[in-house]
């Protein structure tokens, strides 16, 4: 903070830390914390682990304060409904070494819904931040002190395509159950 009075630094300092403390920032951070964890989750190799850990970030990333407790995880694993459910049991019987449990619409569900949560709460997280940089810049701070605006924060991830399974059986199965 070179070229700053003590009185600007000060200054800048208490707008910084009253934007870090407040409520809605630390919500933004912990569900976009959340939404990159379950990214990495669904992009994992280790499939039974990475969907366990998946429906636990997706819960997370809804409510970040929220503990998941079996009945929510449950709730959140059976969305895939009976037909996903039982298309998704055929391939595993056909395929033993598949541990997963998670079809790919749900998959791909639960990170769009995640990203799309992540998203509305940086809108709260900007207009925080607009405020925030209007004060700093009022006591003078350069650019390079003044945080990140929350849609550079948003890594945006690249939508999954829908898995087909290497058994042609399966992949009809699933299809008559979509019908």
């Amino acid at each position: 903070m070179a070229g700053l009075s003590d009185d600007q630094r000060v200054e800048i300092s208490k707008e910084k830390s009253a934007f870090r403390s407040n409520p809605v920032i630390k919500s933004f951070e912990e569900s976009l914390s959340a939404n990159r964890d379950l990214v990495t989750s669904l992009k994992s190799d280790l499939k039974g682990p990475g969907d366990v850990a998946a429906v636990f970030q997706f819960m997370k990333s809804l409510d970040p304060q929220s503990v998941v407790r079996e009945g929510e995880f449950q709730l959140a694993a059976s969305t895939a409904g009976y037909a996903g459910t039982a298309s998704k049991l055929l391939e595993n019987l056909s395929n033993p070494n598949d541990k997963s449990w998670l079809v790919p619409e749900n998959r791909e569900a639960f990170r769009k819904l995640a990203q799309a949560y992540v998203e509305n709460k940086a809108k709260s997280y900007d207009r925080l931040y607009d405020d925030m940089v209007t004060s700093t810049k009022y006591w003078g701070a350069p650019n390079e002190l003044i945080p990140k605006r929350a849609s550079d924060e948003i890594r945006t991830t690249q939508t999954t395509p829908t898995k087909q399974s290497s058994n042609p059986r399966i992949n009809e199965i699933r299809a008559l159950l979509k019908k």
